[in-house]
């Protein structure tokens, strides 16, 4: 039979570190998209044009993606943890009872 062992900790640790990486990611995110309006509004022609319709229509949502999906991993990891708490204390429970 296979043997499973948790670090809730490092998990709960990952998950925080996670979280300020997104939210670091987030500032960092829109200082660049303050930065392309500041460009765009001084560049002008075909190859502003090109790069805009690259940045708003690929990389703009690949970057919103991105938070997304480590966003949902966060979450994730949280229930997980939050799960394997509630079993171990439900076994306890049961443990004592008898």
């Amino acid at each position: 039979m296979a043997t499973f062992s948790y670090d809730l900790d490092a998990m709960s640790n990952i998950a925080n570190q996670l979280t300020d990486l997104v939210q670091e990611w987030d500032v960092s995110k829109e200082s660049l998209y303050t930065i392309y309006e500041e460009l765009d509004a001084m560049w002008d022609g075909h190859a502003n044009d090109n790069f805009n319709e690259k940045f708003v229509t690929e990389d703009k949502q690949k970057y919103q993606k991105l938070s997304e999906v480590m966003n949902t991993y966060i979450n994730l990891v949280k229930k997980a943890i939050e799960r394997y708490t509630n079993a171990e204390e439900e076994v306890s429970n049961i443990v004592n009872q008898h």
